[in-house]
């Protein structure tokens, strides 16, 4: 493994550090139907 260079339009290049890391995606309560759960996926 290697470090990466993570490039983002909104701000400046930064190096990630070689590893093992575990991504969680973030959700929100959308209460779309009060009977029935609505989590959604957010894209930030």
């Amino acid at each position: 493994m290697s470090d990466v260079t993570l490039a983002h339009d909104e701000h400046s290049p930064i190096t990630i550090p070689a590893g093992l890391y575990e991504v969680i995606r973030q959700r929100e309560w959308t209460d779309a139907e009060a009977d029935e759960e609505a989590w959604r996926y957010t894209c930030d």
